[in-house]
């Protein structure tokens, strides 16, 4: 069976609406790569069901779907209240405060968890950013 994103027969966003994809903080991370290799997937988009948790992660590196991220600073691990979906270039905000873009998925540490990572300038881990447990994660189209 074919791939429809590596075959090109999904455009860019096929989504017309999309629902935000909510949450909370369940763990606050401390923690750097610069050289972490993390592949992200060629899908543009991902499901997130309610009360699975995932991983995000910030990089202040531009890359596209399919790309190698070195620069990785590990943000905390979110619990999902509402599901939906993700799509690359959907926004995260927590506790209102815009912390960057959807970049891309990594399914390294599937089926325990898969990585949501984040473009930021700004990229820091959780700890210097400030964020706390138990914040408001929102992450949605703009």
């Amino acid at each position: 069976m074919t791939d429809p994103y590596l075959s090109g027969l999904v455009p860019k966003n096929p989504f017309h609406k999309k629902l935000p994809v909510s949450g909370s903080l369940v763990a606050v991370l401390n923690l750097k790569y610069d050289r972490r290799g993390m592949k992200l997937m060629p899908q543009r988009s991902r499901a997130f069901l309610k009360n699975e948790i995932h991983e995000l992660l910030l990089t202040d590196e531009t890359a596209a779907s399919g790309d190698t991220v070195e620069r990785i600073f590990c943000l905390g691990f979110f619990e999902v209240a509402s599901g939906g979906i993700i799509i690359k270039g959907d926004t995260l905000k927590i506790r209102d405060r815009v912390i960057g873009t959807v970049a891309g998925f990594n399914s390294d540490h599937m089926p325990n968890h898969l990585n949501i990572v984040i473009y930021s300038a700004a990229a820091d881990t959780g700890k210097k950013l400030g964020i706390e447990l138990k914040e408001a994660v929102v992450i949605e189209k703009i």
